[in-house]
Parts: structure tokens; C-alpha cells; sequence
């Protein structure tokens, strides 16, 4: 069975943008070597402030689920950004 495919992004490209120059700034939600990674009570606070800036800096009030949404739609892009740079590495 195939998956359905994933929902469109509710943001433009500024705004996806902007949302990844505020979740670089919280390495605590992506960086396993950062010690308040491993405390889920750092991670909250961190995903709230990252959803408190991206609510002031673009004037959307996305909720929560549709914000972690388009973490993950960011999150992917990168992994396979990455998978690109090692395998053009590696020819």
C-alpha cells in the first residue's frame, strides 16, 4: 500500500526560511551533542521559543502540530540535502 503523499506547506519560501534560521538558533531540538538535548523539558522550552519567534518575525500563528509539521518538512529537506553532499563527495 502506498503512502498518501505529504500535505502541502502552509509557508511560502521566506517563511520556511525564516523558520530555519530560528531553529538553528535551538540546537537543543536537533543537535544529539548538545547536553539539553537529552532533557525533554529543555526541548519544550525550546520548541515553544521557537514558535513564540516564528509567530513575531513572520505575523503567522501557526499551531502547534502545524509548526512541528513544517519542522519535519525542514528537517527531511536537510537529510536529503546532506545524502546529496556525501554521495557527490564520494564521486
Amino acid at each position: 500500500m502506498k503512502k498518501p503523499p505529504p500535505p502541502e506547506s502552509l509557508l511560502n519560501d521566506d517563511q520556511f526560511i525564516t523558520l530555519a534560521k530560528i531553529y538553528r538558533r535551538y540546537p537543543s531540538l536537533w543537535d544529539e551533542n548538545d547536553i539539553a538535548y537529552r532533557f525533554s523539558n529543555r526541548r519544550r522550552e525550546a520548541a515553544k521559543a521557537v514558535h513564540e519567534e516564528f509567530k513575531s518575525e513572520t505575523g503567522l500563528n501557526l499551531e502547534k502540530q502545524e509548526l512541528e509539521r513544517e519542522i519535519l518538512r525542514l528537517r527531511k529537506a536537510c537529510s536529503i540535502e546532506k545524502k546529496e553532499k556525501i554521495l557527490f563527495l564520494r564521486n
